[in-house]
């Protein structure tokens, strides 16, 4: 409703990136290390992948510190106060199809220029490999569907009506939350018809999983909301599953090549 409060929160940092688009052939992002601030801070990725035809849609952010919110009851909640690193939309390349293999590089570029990246999150769709990939990388990863429920864009429309939220400029993920609707039957948000979500879905995921994290919380010193901590249990539970996954992965692949070495009598 608030499309002011949603303006307000871009073009308040400086993106890394050298571009806010791209299909990974031309342009190619060049980064900017120097850009990132604070660069060991725990960030936070969320990926909204795209198939032949469709965008992907990759935000990376990081918690900077608390602040006090005033409610509506007189009370006042301390609350995250978070800044986005970059917003990239990822277009096919023409006549293809995104390349996934492209976008765990580009993660890995991140880490490489100092950038302490340390949770990823994938919506649910084709992102199996790419999450098994990035765990054995070191990564905590995951799935964060924005479409199964609307608590994730309930976090995040409270965050840009509290100032909360600052982002580099990007036109698309701007003019696509501020377009979102709210199905007056299943309650979930969706996009208008000939409309995308998929920069706005990657915004969403971090503003999610940053506030959702114990993690978040500890780091800064601040105790815990009440009304969240159950949620912060479910987001540590699918952290241990995920952390869980990647040994059993790689003690396979250790007996697999314990194997093979006696096999071929290493």
């Amino acid at each position: 409703m608030s499309t002011e409060a949603v303006a307000r929160s871009f073009c308040q940092r400086q993106s890394v990136l050298s571009v806010d688009t791209t299909d990974f052939v031309a342009p190619r992002p060049s980064l900017y290390p120097k850009r990132i601030i604070r660069p060991d801070e725990p960030r936070m990725a969320h990926v909204d992948l795209g198939v032949t035809g469709d965008s992907a849609g990759i935000a990376v952010g990081w918690v900077e510190g608390f602040t006090k919110v005033p409610r509506s009851d007189k009370t006042f909640e301390m609350m995250p106060q978070i800044n986005f690193d970059l917003i990239l939309e990822v277009r096919p390349p023409r006549n293809g199809e995104i390349e996934f293999e492209n976008i765990r590089g580009f993660f890995y570029k991140l880490r490489e220029q100092g950038m302490n990246l340390k949770w990823i999150s994938f919506d649910t769709y084709q992102s199996v490999d790419s999450i098994q990939i990035l765990r054995q990388q070191g990564f905590t990863t995951g799935t964060s569907s924005m479409d199964k429920t609307a608590l994730p864009y309930e976090v995040t429309k409270t965050a840009f009506y509290d100032g909360r939220v600052k982002a580099p400029r990007h036109e698309k993920a701007l003019s696509e939350i501020v377009r979102l609707e709210r199905d007056p039957q299943s309650g979930l948000i969706d996009h208008p018809p000939n409309f995308s979500k998929d920069c706005a879905d990657a915004v969403a995921g971090v503003v999610y999983g940053l506030t959702y994290r114990r993690a978040t919380w500890a780091r800064h010193g601040v105790p815990i909301s009440r009304n969240l901590i159950e949620m912060v249990r479910a987001v540590e539970e699918k952290d241990r599953k995920s952390d869980g996954a990647r040994r059993t992965t790689f003690h396979s692949q250790a007996a697999h090549l314990g194997n093979r070495a006696a096999r071929d009598g290493i």
